[in-house]
This record gives C-alpha cells, structure tokens and sequence, in this order.
C-alpha cells in the first residue's frame, strides 16, 4: 500500500513538472536540464578530465598562473 501511494504523489508531482516545463517555467526546466541533460552537457557540477599528470612542484610562477588561466577559462 505505501508503494502505491508514493508512486501515486511521484505521478503527481511528474504532471506538475512536465505542466510548467510546458508553460515555460525557466525554474523547473532548469531543474529537468540538471538531472536528465548531463549528457548535452547540462548539470549542477564541472567534471574535469585529465590524462596527463603535471608536478607542480617543479613550475615556475608564471607557469602557474598560465595554467591557472587557462582553467579559468573552461569553467
């Protein structure tokens, strides 16, 4: 019986969701992006990659702040 219930309010809920998305509700799509368009690149985090490893304890200070640029820059 809880089960039916809580899918019950879970179609609710999806009815009122898809209702505003419809009504162009910025909010709740932004929400619906969040959580199903991780793969078009939507999302509440950054994941970075990367595939070389870099030892920062032999950098310079300009080399530094370049590399601190360029990070800057793809967030």
């Amino acid at each position: 019986m809880y089960k039916d219930e809580r899918e019950s309010i879970l179609d609710m809920a999806e009815s009122v969701l898809f209702k505003n998305i419809k009504n162009d509700d910025s909010v709740d799509s932004k929400w619906m992006l969040s959580k199903l368009g991780k793969d078009r690149g939507y999302g509440d985090s950054v994941d970075l990659k990367h595939s070389e490893s870099i030892d920062v304890s032999v950098l310079i200070d300009e080399e530094l702040q370049t590399i601190a640029s360029q990070y800057d820059r793809t967030r």
